[in-house]
């Protein structure tokens, strides 16, 4: 777009834009460019200074008001030469300044260099909108990890000793949601027993060099309920390497635990049922296998084939009724269990 308010300036550079391959506009008024630039937006503006009703620099401050017109490069025409006009110039948001009389070759040198310039903005802006758009992505694919996982973040910052917890946190410690938080806060919910331990694997960590890690689990009473907890955490540095945050998850793992304790009694129980039970089986083995033994080697002369059925009989039920309380013992473990 080309904005001059004498005829000959614009049927001057109508022509050598057109043959360097431009579509142009042509307006000889300030208003009238505005009206057009609002309905169609050009890529770049010839402004000149001097103009009646509306002057360039009134022009350019109405362009650069309006969110859709603001990115236009404007390269300012003018006859005025002298270093406050350019001054002025550029203070309203013009990229370049041309003065008149222009030579041809440089005009077009400039306006294909401002050209280039916001087709690489563009560009620029494309791929920031990309990559905007990635992390949003991905940053909402970690938060539905976390919340399926049911997995709480938090950060620490180690220069001004503030604590950022996720919603999840919030909830597992059942603290009210966007109270202020400092690291004093996250030692007050553990539980007595277990402060000494947490706050030294904490200075162990804080103290450590190179990669450290923080991986801890312990117990936090909870309005009056204890609950055990999971959390692991590292380093955030800055470009300097310098340690700035604690970046780390917390996750509830009390019922996890509650499993673990309740297998751990199942397993003493079987133990102890294996353990009696195989002192019980051992008597009527014994004597059937007595009674094989001596049947095989011919000492019946004591017994009736009768007598020895019957003692057979009753110790092979006797085998029956132990092994069925051993099995009625399991059944109601792994029922306990499922």
């Amino acid at each position: 777009m080309v904005v001059d308010d004498i005829p000959t300036n614009l049927n001057l550079l109508d022509e050598i834009l057109d043959s360097a391959g431009y579509k142009t506009s042509m307006f000889p008024d300030g208003r009238l460019a505005l009206k057009a630039a609002y309905q169609k937006k050009p890529d770049l503006i010839l402004l000149d200074i001097m103009m009646p009703n509306m002057n360039g620099f009134e022009v350019c401050e109405q362009l650069k008001s309006k969110p859709g017109l603001a990115d236009i490069p404007v390269l300012f025409m003018s006859a005025l030469s002298d270093t406050n006009n350019k001054l002025e110039a550029f203070r309203h948001g013009a990229v370049d300044y041309v003065t008149k009389p222009f030579q041809e070759q440089e005009l077009l040198a400039r306006i294909d260099t401002h050209l280039r310039l916001k087709e690489t903005e563009n560009e620029l802006k494309k791929h920031k909108a990309h990559l905007e758009e990635l992390v949003a992505e991905r940053s909402a694919d970690l938060l539905q990890a976390y919340s399926i996982a049911k997995l709480g973040s938090w950060k620490y910052d180690l220069l001004d000793d503030s604590l950022t917890w996720s919603k999840l946190v919030y909830e597992i410690f059942e603290v009210p949601m966007n109270k202020p938080l400092g690291s004093g806060d996250f030692f007050l919910n553990v539980l007595e027993e277990d402060q000494e331990f947490v706050r030294r694997k904490w200075a162990e960590f804080i103290s450590a060099e190179g990669k450290a890690k923080y991986e801890i689990e312990f117990r936090v009473r909870v309005n009056n309920t204890v609950k055990w907890v999971y959390t692991i955490a590292g380093f955030q540095c800055n470009e300097r390497g310098e340690r700035i945050k604690v970046i780390g998850t917390v996750k509830d793992i009390t019922e996890k635990k509650l499993q673990l304790e309740r297998l751990h009694k199942q397993n003493q129980t079987l133990r102890s049922i294996a353990w009696t039970q195989s002192h019980t089986l051992r008597a009527p083995l014994t004597r059937m296998m007595g009674l094989v033994e001596m049947a095989r080697e011919g000492y019946m002369e004591d017994f009736t084939e009768e007598d020895f059925l019957n003692n057979l009989s009753t110790t092979a039920d006797e085998l029956d009724t132990i092994i069925r309380k051993i099995i009625r013992s399991t059944d109601e473990l792994e029922m306990e269990v499922n």
